[in-house]
């Protein structure tokens, strides 16, 4: 099966799984406030951001891990795929223990920090579950890993629906019979733990010789090369953290809980919208790893200008739809006391697009293995994220948090993440990069501008229909300028020709 074959299908299945979940999530969303309400989606949200800052005990593995595993995959070297599969295993176990013991260290801390109202036992139980929750899929990630990166990202997609529309079933049915914080929070450890022997199952007959092969191992030199690596995607996943966790952390400490629910809500519904963007690189990255091996610099660049286009025209369509339309979904589907300022929108906007035009770029230098290149770069970003959100967190609130994520990324990774990829990937200056983005952000804010003028002629009844005709104009709008604009170029004409390719097939 061809690269973009792949790709394709391990997008389609992807997208169809969260197509299905997004719904759901969202209607459980209504009935977890409604009947729990916001203290509780907070502390929820704040053990979600603790656990990830646990995560950190994974160093990166997972896409360093991924990164080797492309090679003997490519050429079906099963010798070496299990000896490497054998150390993943033990690194991973020893990442669940070093995150269970961590967790359990910094419970008390977290109970005396945080701004709630939950008692004590209940706080402690739930944040067990969390911890434990996230100590089990370390245990089973190594197959993940193998499965993912031979390309068939699309199978684990497939076990995870299964699992998330059983978990959501039954925390519907908690949430009604029995709503207690605890009881629906265990549901999530039960399905997760079910999920993830099914894929070890699967991963079992489908690898019969990693079963096999358990005692082959890998010599010294292999592990100090792979512990180079594991050390720089320690320093990758700090920033990664950071960008995306420490948020909830600021908020619940110096505001409270309550306030990190109201962010939360508009969060599910980004997340919603930036999932399947996310699937989509997420599919490919192991075709791209495919790619920089076996093909030369020039068509290599070539597949990133045209997944840099496609990247751009995803990113201005999705944050001009966030930045007009978020707060009117928001008001009809929760109501409006759960609605924020359009300034904050407008920053979320912004971050969404700023995270989405990185995706190219941190897609291709990950799956060439660029970690160490850049392995200080994502500490930078950790001090100026997390320093600008506390400075302006105080007399801001909500908004100096987010303004700090905005700062983080223009101080630090709009400018290092594409130079390592275009020097040591491409041998390439970073001109045309930069003229693209800014080209990018200058078309959004345009087309911002626009959108929302014409959405200002419509009635403003609110209401389903006001909606669904607001999204009408703005997808026709956003669309049809990135038509006349990109139609021409010959990037476009690529991914016509990958779109046709999986059409045919």
């Amino acid at each position: 099966m061809s690269r973009t074959r792949k790709s394709g299908k391990n997008f389609l299945f992807g997208t169809a799984f969260q197509a299905v979940t997004i719904g759901a999530n969202l209607a459980i969303r209504v009935a977890f406030l409604r009947i729990l309400g916001t203290e509780y989606l907070g502390l929820s949200e704040f053990f979600l951001s603790t656990v990830a800052l646990l995560s950190l005990t994974e160093m990166g593995a997972g896409v360093a891990f991924g990164y080797f595993l492309y090679a003997p995959l490519a050429v079906r070297d099963e010798v070496r795929i299990a000896k490497l599969l054998n150390f993943y295993r033990s690194v991973y176990r020893m990442i669940a223990i070093g995150t269970l013991v961590l967790g359990a260290a910094l419970a008390p801390v977290m109970f005396a920090v945080v701004n709630t109202e939950i008692g004590a036992a209940e706080f402690f139980l739930a944040y067990a579950v969390f911890v434990v929750d996230a100590c089990i899929t370390y245990l089973f990630a190594h197959k993940r890993t193998l499965i993912a990166a031979d390309q068939n990202q699309w199978v684990v997609s497939a076990y995870a629906t299964g699992a998330t529309l059983a978990r959501l079933a039954f925390q519907f049915a908690v949430l009604y019979a029995f709503p207690q914080f605890v009881l629906y929070v265990l549901v999530q450890l039960l399905t997760n733990l079910l999920q993830n022997a099914a894929i070890s199952n699967r991963a079992n007959r489908a690898y019969p010789f990693i079963v096999e092969r358990r005692s082959v191992r890998l010599d010294k030199q292999e592990v100090a090369e792979l512990r180079k690596y594991m050390w720089a995607m320690v320093m990758h996943r700090v920033g990664a953290t950071a960008a995306r966790s420490t948020d909830n952390l600021v908020l619940g400490i110096a505001v409270g809980v309550s306030q990190v629910a109201y962010l939360a809500n508009y969060r599910l519904v980004i997340a919603a919208v930036e999932r399947p963007v996310l699937q989509l690189y997420s599919a490919m990255a192991a075709s791209i790893g495919n790619l920089g091996a076996t093909a030369t610099r020039e068509r290599s660049y070539s597949a990133f200008r045209a997944v840099f286009v496609m990247n751009a025209w995803v990113g201005i369509v999705c944050s001009v739809g966030l930045a007009t339309l978020l707060n009117e979904f928001i008001d009809l589907w929760l109501g409006s006391e759960y609605v924020l300022s359009q300034g904050l929108v407008l920053i979320l906007a912004v971050n969404f697009l700023f995270q989405i035009m990185r995706q190219s770029t941190n897609t291709f230098k990950t799956s060439w293995g660029l970690f160490w290149n850049d392995r200080f770069r994502p500490l930078a970003e950790a001090v100026v994220n997390v320093g600008a959100s506390l400075l302006l967190v105080g007399p801001l609130g909500i908004g100096g948090v987010l303004i700090g994520t905005s700062v983080g990324f223009v101080l630090v990774n709009m400018w290092t993440e594409p130079y390592v990829l275009y020097r040591y990937g491409f041998g390439r200056q970073l001109r045309e990069y930069f003229v693209g983005f800014a080209s990018v952000v200058a078309g959004a804010a345009v087309l911002y501008v626009i959108v929302t003028l014409l959405m200002s002629l419509l009635p403003n009844d609110g209401g389903f229909w006001r909606l669904l005709v607001a999204a009408s104009i703005c997808l026709a709008t956003t669309n049809g300028a990135l038509l006349l604009a990109l139609g021409r170029t010959r990037e476009f004409a690529t991914l016509y020709g990958w779109a046709s390719s999986l059409w045919r097939r």
